[in-house]
């Protein structure tokens, strides 16, 4: 679990084996790009969840982002769970990128 400044747009680490969530807590919003899809987060969007496999690129869309990561084995940790962060509130993980899991 990590929170990290997204000063520049650029592709994320592989993570074989691992499940990834992604959240924006702060800024304007990234477009997170795979398999053809492009899906923009913004600090109000639902986590997103998706295989640690896939290249991912991400893209800011005006400026730094203060972002949200939780990585685990797959197969560890449901993706049904309920977040209680900050700005966030309450947002149940899993229902952005989900068709993204190989």
């Amino acid at each position: 679990m990590s929170v990290a400044q997204v000063a520049q747009s650029g592709p994320f680490s592989r993570f074989d084996g691992i499940d990834r969530w992604f959240a924006v807590l702060k800024g304007d919003g990234v477009a997170l790009l795979t398999r053809g899809q492009r899906h923009a987060l913004t600090s109000s969007s639902a986590p997103c969840y998706f295989d640690g496999a896939l290249p991912v690129a991400c893209e800011l869309l005006a400026g730094s982002t203060l972002d949200f990561n939780l990585m685990t084995r797959q197969g560890s940790a449901s993706t049904n769970r309920t977040v209680h962060a900050g700005p966030m509130a309450s947002s149940t993980f899993g229902l952005c990128c989900a068709d993204w899991v190989l």
